[in-house]
C-alpha cells in the first residue's frame, strides 16, 4: 500500500486514519474516495453526496477567492498574492517540525526557524525585511542572502524554515539542504520563469536551477504543494527522501538527543549541532579569504574540544536565550565556564553548567543574540 500524506501539513498518515496525528485536521475518512467497511456504498447516495460536496466546495472557494482578490489586490504580484498571517497560535515543538523529515542522515547541524512567529516577535521592521531579521539573530549576511534566495517564495511567505548542514561528505562547501514550508501552495514554474531558471532531471526528480547571488547555482525541488527543498549541489539530493520521514530517528543519535532534550519546546528559532570533528571542518574555512574565520588558526585547538552546541530562542521576550556548549571533558567545561564568567563579569549574562556543559543565558533581545557567538569566540590572538 502506498503511503499517503496530510493535505494540510504533509505528515505521513497511517492506513485508515481519519484525523492527521500532527495537525489534527480531518482527512475525510468517510469521504467518497475511501471505501467503507461492510460492502460498497449505495450508488445514488454516492452521486448525491458528491454533488453536495462539490457545490459546497465551489461555494467556499468562490467566496474566499472573491475576498482574497478584493483584500489583496494591491499586492497580488507575488507568487502567493501577499504574505499570510501564521495559522498557529503557538510554536511547534522542535522535534515535530515536519521539515526535519527531509534532512539527510549525514546531517551534523540543524538551524530551524518558525518564520512567521519570529517576525511577529521581532516587530514590523523585521516583517518588512525578513533577511535582516535573520542577521539580527546572528546569521551572517551572506548566509541570510542565500536563505532568502533559496526560499524561492520569499521569506515573507515562509511559515517554517529548516536548514541541515553536513560536513563529513564535503566540508567546503558543506552539504546544505534547505526545507521551506510555505504559508500556502506555490507555483514553482512561475517562480522559475521570474528567476529565469532552467530545469534539470536528476534521479527521477525535476529540479529548477537558478542563480543565487553569492553561490553559482541553487537547485529547487517541489516536494509537496507547500514544500520546497533547495540545495547548492545536485549530489546533496541523494540523501533527501522522496517522502518525509516521520520523526527524527534518522538523524545521528547525539543530534537527535540534543533536539529532544536540550532545545526548549517554546523555541521560535533554534540551533543544534553535534560532531567530534569540528577542528577538521574548520580548517578549510580558516583558509578562505573574505570571511571572519580567515587566518583564525587559533580556533583550531579549542575546536578539538568542542562536541555540541545548542541555542534556543524562546518566543516569549521575557525568557532568556539559552546557549549550551558541550565539550570533550568535565575539565574543559570547568575551564570554559571560568573564562566566560570573567569575560562577562560586568554584564547581564548568566554562566552556569556542570561537568562538560557550559551554559550561557542572555536577555531575549536581537542585539544580544547577534553578538553572543562573536563574544564567545573572542578576537584573534
Amino acid at each position: 500500500m502506498s503511503a499517503s500524506t496530510c493535505p494540510f501539513c504533509n505528515a505521513l498518515l497511517s492506513a485508515g486514519g481519519s484525523v492527521c496525528p500532527r495537525c489534527g485536521e480531518g482527512i475525510g475518512g468517510n469521504s467518497p474516495g475511501i471505501t467503507r467497511q461492510g460492502g460498497p456504498p449505495n450508488a445514488s447516495h454516492f452521486k448525491r453526496r458528491r454533488r453536495w460536496i462539490a457545490a459546497a466546495v465551489l461555494f467556499v472557494v468562490t467566496s474566499l477567492g472573491v475576498w482574497a482578490v478584493t483584500a489583496n489586490w494591491h499586492r497580488i504580484r507575488s507568487p502567493f498574492g501577499g504574505a499570510t498571517p501564521p495559522a498557529q497560535s503557538a510554536v511547534m515543538k522542535p522535534a515535530e517540525m515536519p521539515g526535519l523529515g527531509y534532512l539527510p542522515e549525514s546531517t551534523d547541524a540543524v538551524l530551524a526557524i518558525q518564520v512567521q512567529r519570529l517576525l511577529e516577535r521581532l516587530g514590523p521592521d523585521a516583517q518588512k525585511e525578513p533577511a535582516k531579521a535573520l542577521e539580527m539573530l546572528g546569521v551572517p549576511e551572506t548566509l541570510a542572502d542565500i536563505i532568502e534566495k533559496a526560499s524561492g517564495v520569499g521569506l515573507k511567505n515562509v511559515d517554517q524554515l529548516v536548514i541541515g548542514l553536513g560536513f563529513e561528505k564535503h566540508a567546503f562547501p558543506p552539504e546544505m539542504v534547505i526545507i521551506v514550508h510555505a504559508t500556502r501552495p506555490f507555483d514553482l514554474d512561475d517562480i522559475a520563469r521570474k528567476a529565469k531558471a532552467r530545469t534539470l532531471k536528476k534521479d527521477g526528480r525535476t529540479l529548477v536551477v537558478a542563480k543565487a547571488g553569492p553561490i553559482p547555482e541553487l537547485y529547487w525541488w517541489k516536494a509537496a504543494d507547500r514544500v520546497l527543498v533547495a540545495t547548492i549541489l545536485t549530489k546533496d539530493f541523494e540523501g533527501v527522501p522522496g517522502l518525509p520521514r516521520t520523526g527524527i530517528d534518522h538523524l545521528p543519535p547525539t543530534l537527535r538527543a540534543l533536539i529532544h532534550e536540550h532545545v526548549a519546546d517554546d523555541s521560535v528559532a533554534w540551533l543544534a549541532a553535534a560532531s567530534d570533528r569540528w577542528h577538521r571542518y574548520l580548517a578549510a574555512y580558516t583558509l578562505f579569504p573574505g570571511t571572519q574565520l580567515q587566518g583564525r588558526n587559533d580556533l583550531l585547538k579549542p575546536a578539538e574540544r568542542l562536541r555540541t552546541v545548542v541555542m534556543s530562542v524562546p518566543v516569549d521576550a521575557n525568557e532568556r536565550v539559552d546557549v549550551q556548549i558541550g565539550l570533550a571533558s568535565a575539565d574543559h567545561g570547568s575551564e570554559l565556564r571560568g573564562k566566560l564568567s570573567e569575560r562577562f563579569r560586568d554584564e547581564d549574562v548568566q554562566i552556569s553548567g556542570e561537568q562538560e556543559i557550559c551554559r550561557i543565558q542572555v536577555k531575549n533581545e536581537p542585539a544580544n543574540v547577534r553578538s553572543i557567538f562573536g563574544r564567545l569566540v573572542g578576537p584573534a590572538k
